[in-house]
């Protein structure tokens, strides 16, 4: 990685404090190390994840529990960190993104397996989904990994268990969201009844890195990576949330045009 686009950034920042700049220059500055950041650890994720997928096979016949369950402890690690890799990448190139038409309704009703795995059996899914098809133009994988992330954060929210329900609406609507025009959206609204947030903790939420977790439990990258995706897909998110109330978080996604039937 060479380091003077970020050094030069640094000094930008510094004549910059008196101006106000100097949030827009670490956001660049995070833009550009994130990606070779990511890539970096997630080389290295790989070869160590090689080794113990190996030693794994091996002690799998007659070796010490002890030994199985440490093995079984440094893969689950690997797979956290691996997805933090992955989140780095997504939000550190938003641009990359291969957007296609998807029917936001069968991804999310493929997906539910997974969702429910995500959330453990103590949470309930309640999924209720429109009837009518709704299509959106966007990259399926960021759609699919952007719900995931709101399913961890709830599931995060509810030590205990709870509700985490998902449901999606159609809407046209008017100008009454910051940097949403009007118009027909498909909106996401994901919702749990978890320990809420503080309107300072609503207002930070979305700043990368930023989180409320303890130091080895997140890395505050899934709700950045979730405004990354809907504002390369064109919409606008927001959160409702009180302390003990839970939290809804909405996504708004421009519906598709209709297909042109062929002449």
């Amino acid at each position: 990685m060479d380091p003077r686009p970020f050094e030069d950034l640094c000094v930008r920042e510094r004549q910059d404090q008196a101006t106000g700049g100097a949030q827009l220059r670490r956001l660049a500055a995070v833009g550009l190390m994130t990606p070779s950041i990511a890539h970096d650890v997630n080389n290295m994720l790989q070869s160590v994840g090689g080794v113990l997928h190996m030693i794994d096979r091996r002690i799998a016949h007659g070796s010490p529990e002890e030994v199985a369950m440490l093995t079984a402890e440094g893969l689950q690690a690997i797979d956290r960190a691996t997805a933090l890799s992955k989140r780095l990448m997504a939000f550190g190139r938003p641009g990359a993104s291969m957007q296609s038409r998807v029917e936001v309704n069968a991804l999310l009703r493929d997906l539910k397996p997974l969702l429910q795995w995500a959330l453990g059996f103590e949470i309930v899914l309640d999924m209720s989904l429109t009837e009518r098809e709704l299509e959106t133009w966007c990259d399926p994988q960021d759609l699919e990994n952007a719900v995931m992330n709101l399913a961890v954060n709830a599931r995060d929210a509810m030590p205990e268990g709870g509700v985490f329900s998902l449901r999606t609406v159609r809407a046209e609507l008017p100008l009454d969201l910051p940097g949403l025009l009007s118009g027909n959206y498909v909106i996401i609204v994901a919702g749990d009844t978890g320990e809420g947030m503080t309107p300072e903790v609503i207002t930070r939420a979305f700043d990368p890195f930023f989180t409320t977790k303890g130091p080895s439990e997140g890395f505050g990258m899934g709700l950045p990576s979730v405004k990354a995706f809907v504002d390369a897909s064109g919409g606008v998110v927001d959160i409702i949330s009180r302390p003990g109330l839970g939290a809804t978080v909405r996504l708004y996604l421009p519906l598709a045009r209709p297909k042109t039937p062929p002449d």
